[in-house]
């Protein structure tokens, strides 16, 4: 698993330029770039015509790894070629509580 920490800049340049990573964690007390941010992945994994089918937004306060790892296993709509994102707002209790298992699942997925 690769972790880099970078300002929103250092990103935008990063995921233009670069691979998608399994893995984004997008936080900081500026709300206006946590939402660019997020859109600039949008923009980059999700398929303009499929972003309905391809994407899930959930809150931290209601979700479980146990959901997480059902909908990462769920085969996407539109066959395998087709990419999801799942977003969680607000996760900071849910990184809390699921921290070991998430490491453990995004080392080797």
């Amino acid at each position: 698993m690769c972790y880099f920490i970078m300002d929103y800049n250092g990103f935008e340049k990063s995921l233009k330029k670069s691979k998608i990573y399994t893995v984004y964690t997008v936080y900081g007390n500026e709300t206006f770039l946590i939402k660019q941010s997020l859109s600039l992945i949008k923009d980059k994994v999700l398929e303009k015509d499929n972003v309905d089918l391809s994407l899930i937004e959930l809150r931290g306060q209601d979700v479980t790894f146990g959901q997480i790892f059902a909908e990462l296993w769920t085969v996407p709509l539109l066959g395998a070629e087709n990419r999801r994102l799942i977003i969680i707002d607000d996760a900071d209790d849910f990184v809390k509580s699921s921290k070991k298992t998430m490491k453990k699942y995004f080392d080797k997925p």
